[in-house]
């Protein structure tokens, strides 16, 4: 279980990042090249790696924890949206960072990949 206190202190991380105050403005075009997209892709890029990298330290990296660890960082980046519109004014769902979050969940597995055979 120890191996998954980066991944949760990491979680918690993302919950204070896209809660604190600020005013963002919806996004008209696809642009995934935007700095704040590129972060949206790095932290979910990190988020499912230490989740990765903590089943495999439980020696539990299998197929199946890949896919759950892929879906369940998405539906967390869908709920971040989803909670950022409902209860923070000012704040946006943005559709955009939802795909940067899918692309950096996806890419993770590319991440565990290279250092974990």
């Amino acid at each position: 279980m120890k191996y998954f206190i980066p991944a949760i202190l990491w979680a918690i991380f993302i919950v204070w990042g896209s809660t604190i105050g600020g005013v963002n403005l919806p996004e008209t075009t696809l642009n995934l090249w935007e700095p704040d997209k590129i972060a949206h892709c790095a932290v979910y890029f990190v988020f499912g790696g230490l989740f990765l990298w903590a089943w495999h330290k439980n020696g539990r990296l299998d197929k199946r924890h890949k896919i759950m660890t892929v879906a369940a960082c998405i539906a967390f980046g869908i709920l971040m949206e989803i909670i950022q519109f409902s209860f923070f004014p000012g704040r946006y769902f943005e559709v955009n960072d939802i795909i940067a979050n899918i692309i950096g969940s996806i890419g993770s597995l590319f991440l565990i990949r290279l250092f974990i055979t």
